[in-house]
């Protein structure tokens, strides 16, 4: 293989060739005659290589002489993390470096115009720095890189993370129900859980299902039906409802369903609410890890599996209801 699928598509004369149309080819952008064909023209022709040159040195990027396209492309991407500063500038630069031959190889063919690797340069940086301009960053890249990315002229907008303690705060009366789901890819494999516990933080009831195949909003609102339901069939008569996703909460409030998929449990979960007017309540995900931690034993057991006693949970659910109870804190990333 020795181009990207998408440079199929570039007009270049070893692909008219290709297509059974007889061509002399010639590449026009080089001083010694050279057969144009992708490598050759976006690699090692002579604009090309002193770009990717100039990349090198600026972007410290490592980049081997001798890659074709696809190479090239691979070497980047295994270098450029794109939601940090330098991976940004180096993915971009990848892109507008091509651009730039590409632009500069049909104006010499076609136009007769030359551009001089210095004003290709000049758009190169213009462009990058646009971007950023309109680009916000959360994750800051190394000191030296960043230092790199200065000492070039770029200017950062980077929001700075701030951390704010949550925790899982019991009702002042009555039972509250937590829950959650989880889904693996979304669409993927989904589960859901919930508890019970009192104003004291002590466990009566807890749940974890399996769902099969669905959204993370099935999953959020079958685990809010299922939490209802179990709790009704069992005697558990709820004071509030706690969840941490916020459209599930906002379309119980307004009455309005977020999904046709998820109509049927979330109008039996509206139903409930509605008949024995239970307070329903949005969280952070930090003050809903039990439910969390059920919601992956669902998924993770594909089984359905209820518990009445602290002591019968899965050990990855022991550890969230013990910080739950003693009031201990989580730190939420805050932008």
């Amino acid at each position: 293989m020795t181009c990207l699928p998408c440079m199929a598509a570039v007009p270049v004369d070893s692909r008219i060739s290709d297509q059974g149309v007889p061509i002399v080819s010639r590449c026009s952008c080089c001083s010694e005659p050279s057969c144009e064909d992708p490598n050759h023209l976006f690699i090692s022709r002579d604009l090309a290589s002193k770009l990717w040159r100039w990349a090198s040195s600026n972007l410290n990027l490592q980049l081997s002489p001798h890659a074709n396209i696809t190479s090239r492309f691979w070497q980047v991407l295994c270098q450029s993390n794109p939601s940090t500063p330098h991976g940004f500038i180096n993915l971009y630069s990848t892109m507008l470096i091509l651009w730039e031959i590409w632009r500069a190889r049909c104006s010499l063919r076609f136009e007769g115009k030359r551009f001089s690797f210095h004003r290709i340069t000049h758009n190169i940086n213009f462009m990058i720095s646009l971007s950023l301009d309109a680009t916000n960053f959360r994750v800051v890249s190394p000191g030296q890189k960043l230092q790199d990315i200065y000492s070039l002229g770029f200017s950062l907008n980077i929001k700075h993370v701030s951390f704010k303690l949550i925790r899982w705060i019991p009702p002042s009366k009555g039972l509250v129900l937590n829950v959650d789901g989880a889904s693996k890819g979304n669409l993927g494999t989904c589960g859901g859980g919930g508890c019970v516990r009192d104003c004291n933080g002590n466990l009566l009831f807890a749940f974890a299902h399996f769902y099969g195949f669905g959204s993370s909003l099935v999953a959020e609102s079958r685990s809010l039906c299922d939490g209802l339901r179990l709790a009704l069939e069992h005697g558990f008569h709820l004071a509030e409802i706690i969840s941490d996703s916020l459209t599930l909460i906002n379309s119980i409030s307004s009455m309005k369903v977020p999904s046709w998929k998820c109509l049927h449990w979330w109008r039996d979960a509206l139903s409930i609410i509605q008949t024995f007017d239970i307070n329903i309540k949005h969280t952070y995900r930090q003050a809903n890890q039990l439910a969390d931690a059920l919601a992956n034993v669902g998924y993770s057991s594909q089984s359905n599996v209820l518990y009445f006693s602290a002591g019968s949970l899965p050990p990855s659910c022991k550890g969230p209801l013990t910080m739950d109870r003693s009031g201990v804190p989580s730190p939420r990333p805050v932008f």
